[in-house]
């Protein structure tokens, strides 16, 4: 379903593009890896069912990937690119761990941490990965090749944690709509670069526990937002 999606996307901007101009036609493809410095920013809210307590918090992560591509490029090497990316890599996006302690007696809370009695441990994380993404880039203008991108991305979130309760949170599945600029250039025998600075905006997530009836009937929910920012760089061949 992923791919399914990103492929009608990039067809359908190979049509538009086609039919702008007939020196559009002649072209070249091109295919390369890109490695990525990305920055996550988290931000989202628990409730508890059983309480309607909200918690929030906020976490960000600097991680690497690596990519690869494959486009098409209309007219020279610095023209219109419509193309594909994937980063079957990880990125940890968030951890936290705690000890969730009972009570000191049937008859009361325990209000004094040293009399409490060490229970079990709740370790909260997550991670993305296989980001697959179609992008626009626009011709190189100026002798620097500056040009703008656009991008729909889908990425994997998945949850680690690991709660005391015996619960747990489904996997989930996110699109992202990215906006950039870079420079690129290309030389006479095919080799091509490309740097770039891009935006991602993805969609909110919303995850629902699912409980373990035998400790905890109970089903809370996570809603959080996720922007990520990327530097890339590109090297690659075309054909």
């Amino acid at each position: 379903m992923i791919k399914n999606r990103i492929t009608a996307l990039i067809s359908a901007a190979a049509i538009f593009l086609g039919v702008l101009a007939t020196p559009l036609m002649a072209g070249s493809l091109g295919v390369g890896v890109i490695g990525s410095a990305v920055l996550i920013e988290a931000d989202g809210t628990e409730t508890l069912k059983s309480t309607s307590v909200k918690t929030k918090g906020d976490t960000s992560a600097l991680g690497g990937l690596a990519s690869g591509y494959a486009q098409y490029t209309f007219g020279d090497g610095l023209g219109f690119v419509v193309g594909m990316n994937w980063s079957p890599g990880k990125t940890q996006i968030g951890q936290e761990s705690k000890a969730v302690h009972d009570l000191a007696s049937t008859t009361g809370y325990c209000l004094i941490r040293t009399t409490c009695t060490k229970n079990r441990e709740q370790d909260a994380k997550a991670s993305i990965e296989n980001l697959v993404g179609g992008y626009i880039e626009t011709p190189g203008f100026t002798p620097l090749g500056l040009y703008l991108l656009y991008s729909y991305n889908e990425l994997e979130v998945k949850t680690e944690e690991k709660l005391g309760t015996g619960a747990s949170y489904p996997d989930e599945t996110i699109n992202g709509h990215g906006w950039g600029v870079g420079i690129k250039g290309a030389s006479d025998n095919g080799l091509q670069f490309k740097l770039a600075y891009e935006v991602v905006d993805w969609d909110t997530i919303n995850l629902t526990s699912t409980p373990n009836s035998t400790t905890d009937s109970g089903q809370n929910t996570i809603s959080a937002d996720v922007d990520t920012e990327m530097v890339r760089l590109s090297i690659g061949y075309n054909f």
